[in-house]
């Protein structure tokens, strides 16, 4: 991950480069399968995650409640 990664996020586009710069010292990469679960409802968030590429299904059950990307 680097700042150019982060900076074409509409999410984090009000943080400047310092604040990117220390969310990127503090974070780390996960490269995640197709199919693979990330997060389920109900469980202790102990992180989070920023979508930098691709795409995520969220379900409920086994209902397709929305697809995110970046």
């Amino acid at each position: 991950m680097n700042l150019n990664d982060l900076t074409s996020l509409p999410t984090l586009s009000l943080l400047n480069d310092a604040e990117l710069q220390q969310l990127i010292s503090l974070g780390h990469e996960v490269l995640v399968a197709p199919g693979e679960t990330i997060v389920e409802e109900g469980s202790t968030a102990a992180s989070f995650f920023v979508l930098v590429k691709g795409q995520v299904e969220v379900t409920k059950g086994t209902k397709k409640i929305a697809e995110l990307g970046p």
